[in-house]
């Protein structure tokens, strides 16, 4: 008989076999191979020569054949006293291999040895499966670390390339949802302070809104008790489930606090509530509720850690955003002060460029711009006049009509002004608008005779608003038109003189833009601003994503 007939993998696992049953049964075994008749292997596991096999005093080619599909084990008698028992240990489609021996023990002794051993394996196969399940679970928490310090390098990447701009709360909102679920903790929150015990509103996050006990009225009450221990450390207090004490708090099992502040000055205040078990630990919880190491739940050392990490990004990011706002109130301000250089030169035109700005500003809005589309808008409506700083007086305060020869040096002050600004990094955005805010839609405008939207987004709208102020402006050769009567200019001036789109949503919010117009000078800063994205875009363009119906995007 070929030995290629059993492979060498079933044949090792074979001999393993044997020397387990051998032990349980305490009888002598040896291997044979069924394949419709018995051979005897070797202690080589090698297939011996002879085809029918005699072993001591019984003879295997007396018992029944067994089933080449379904293998049992068997039992048969030889003679008074001494049966022979076979137990199946490998098998294939087409041979069996069996460990056979002789027995003087009774079919009782030798189930009972068989119930030891079954026992025995249900046993080691229990024992195997809680070994496999903490396993499971310790790579669980390998991998929940390497979470935290994922979540931790994603804190440091927020920091150094999230918007400078953005607001306290943005921020707030997009890392409170991943902090609660890495601190695996039932409810999160922040509360901003203003002043010592003066509180803004919080901005929760919570597992199931609603049943959380995190509230407006609560938060404030544990920064109450807990401030002077969570100014310098973040501070834990866990309780048992049992507990009824005069420091237990309704609702809360345990709690973190950690202070959010930067050179002694409290931003507010980062809290976590009611730890829950660590999801990678459920499983080995329900198998072991009872192990003192995690029968209570709570908050330690490492989410005090992130805490703390947390309550660092948030404390700096306030700091730069303070740095941002400081640095634009000085932006604004040069601006502003170039602007009222330009129209203190001319009582006729004060506050003119702050009202462009301010309907610029508005009509971005109004067509769907994006908030820093919207923000630049207003900058370059201050500044588009600049170049007017280099007209002479004799023709800025001309009382009567301009002269052609005249005109042609009022319409210098675009390039003018292009070229005043063009060396200021920080406001490169404002080119555009400041060089093509007089290009008319048909391509009579100056200084370059640009032609529908070949014109920039920021020309063509300032060039709207600023026509509409000047018309209904006071000059000294005239006083400033009605409203209705400016408006039905712009409306007959629409696709040719002005992008037809613009001069259409103008009208369609008229009354917000007289509005405008009616109210007093004021500081820039306190008109009604959009939160910015940036302030400053390093190619010095306008943003002219436009969302709106006039599908702006596409030109």
């Amino acid at each position: 008989m070929p030995k290629s007939l059993v492979s060498d993998k079933i044949l090792e696992s074979s001999g393993n076999a044997l020397f387990e049953l051998q032990s349980a049964f305490a009888v002598p075994l040896r291997l044979y191979l069924f394949n419709g008749a018995w051979h005897q292997l070797d202690h080589h596991h090698n297939i011996t020569s002879d085809a029918a096999l005699t072993h001591q005093s019984f003879d295997l080619s007396v018992i029944p054949c067994p089933s080449l599909n379904q293998p049992e084990p068997f039992l048969h008698s030889v003679s008074a006293g001494f049966h022979v028992v076979g137990i199946p240990v490998e098998s294939t489609r087409t041979a069996v291999v069996y460990a056979v021996g002789e027995s003087e023990s009774g079919l009782d002794t030798l189930l009972r040895a068989v119930s030891i051993q079954s026992q025995q394996i249900r046993e080691l196969r229990e024992e195997s499966h809680r070994d496999s399940v903490k396993f499971d679970s310790f790579s669980d928490q390998i991998l929940h670390s390497f979470e935290e310090r994922s979540w931790l390098l994603q804190l440091t990447d927020h920091l150094e390339m999230c918007e400078v701009s953005r607001n306290m709360g943005d921020v707030v909102q997009n890392l409170l949802p991943r902090l609660r679920a890495i601190l695996c903790a039932e409810s999160v929150a922040f509360l901003p302070e203003s002043a010592p015990g003066v509180f803004k509103v919080p901005v929760i996050e919570t597992r199931e809104p609603g049943n959380a006990p995190a509230s407006h009225i609560l938060l404030p009450e544990i920064v109450a008790r807990y401030r002077s221990r969570a100014l310098l450390q973040p501070f834990i207090c866990n309780w048992g489930p049992q507990d009824t004490g005069p420091d237990c708090i309704r609702g809360v099992q345990s709690l973190m606090i950690a202070c959010v502040a930067r050179d002694s000055h409290v931003v507010g205040w980062l809290m976590a509530l009611n730890a829950e078990p660590n999801p990678a630990m459920v499983t080995y919880l329900t198998l072991d509720k009872d192990d003192p190491e995690f029968s209570d739940i709570g908050f330690g050392t490492p989410e005090a850690g992130l805490l703390k990490s947390a309550a660092s990004v948030l404390a700096t990011h306030q700091h730069n955003l303070k740095l941002f706002h400081a640095n634009r109130s000085l932006t604004v301000g040069v601006v502003r002060s170039l602007a009222d250089a330009v129209d203190a030169r001319d009582t006729y035109t004060h506050g003119h460029s702050d009202r462009v700005a301010r309907l610029g500003h508005h009509l971005a809005r109004r067509i769907g711009a994006s908030a820093q589309t919207c923000e630049q808008l207003l900058m370059t409506g201050l500044l588009h006049d600049i170049g007017k700083i280099g007209v002479p007086d004799y023709v800025l305060l001309k009382a009567d009509r301009l002269s052609d020869e005249e005109f042609d040096l009022i319409k210098r002050h675009p390039v003018i002004g292009h070229q005043i600004l063009q060396h200021i990094t920080e406001l490169e955005y404002t080119l555009e608008g400041v060089l093509y805010h007089h290009e008319a839609w048909d391509g009579t405008g100056y200084p370059a005779g640009l032609t529908g939207k070949n014109i920039p987004l920021s020309g063509r709208l300032l060039a709207v608003v600023d026509a509409f102020d000047a018309m209904t402006s006071n000059r000294p050769y005239r006083n400033g038109m009605s409203f209705d009567k400016a408006e039905r200019i712009l409306y007959d001036g629409a696709g040719t003189q002005w992008d037809p789109e613009l001069v259409t949503t103008f009208l369609q919010y008229k009354d917000e833009f007289r509005n405008i117009c009616l109210r007093p000078v004021t500081d820039c800063q306190s008109i009604d601003m959009i939160d910015l994205n940036a302030l400053y875009m390093n190619n010095g363009h306008l943003e002219a994503v436009v969302r709106s119906a006039m599908s702006e995007a596409a030109g």
